[in-house]
C-alpha cells in the first residue's frame, strides 16, 4: 500500500485494502487450519500404527521364544530317538521327492 499523504495515514487503509487484507487473512487461516488438521491426522495415525507395530513385535518375539523352546525339545527328542535306535547320522537325500527328503536315515552298520 502506497502512502500518498499524511491525510491517508490518519484515515487508514482504503476499502479495497481492507477487503484484500481480510481475504489474505482468511486464506492464511484456512491454510493453517488445513495444515493443523493434516498434522493431527498424520500424527494420530502414526501413533496408532506405532502401537500396532509394537503389538506385532511383541507377538513375534513371543512366538520366536516358543519356537526356540519347541526346536530345542525337538532336537533333543530326535537325538534320543537316534541314539536309542543305533543311528548316528541323519542325511537327507536331496534328489528324493519332497515328502521323502527327511526320511533317509543311515545307521552305523551301513558304513562299516
Amino acid at each position: 500500500m502506497r502512502i500518498n499523504s499524511l491525510e491517508s495515514v490518519r484515515i487508514g487503509p482504503s476499502r479495497k485494502a481492507r477487503r484484500d487484507f481480510k481475504e489474505v487473512k482468511k486464506k492464511i487461516k484456512h491454510y493453517l487450519e488445513g495444515r493443523t488438521k493434516n498434522f493431527s491426522e498424520v500424527h494420530g495415525n502414526l501413533k496408532e500404527r506405532m502401537d500396532d507395530l509394537r503389538s506385532e513385535l511383541s507377538t513375534i518375539q513371543h512366538r520366536a521364544e516358543e519356537m526356540k523352546r519347541i526346536g530345542e525339545g525337538a532336537l533333543k527328542a530326535i537325538a534320543v530317538g537316534m541314539a536309542s535306535t543305533g543311528l548316528s547320522e541323519f542325511v537327507p537325500d536331496l534328489n528324493a521327492p519332497a515328502e521323502d527328503e527327511w526320511n533317509v536315515l543311515h545307521s552305523d552298520e551301513r558304513y562299516m
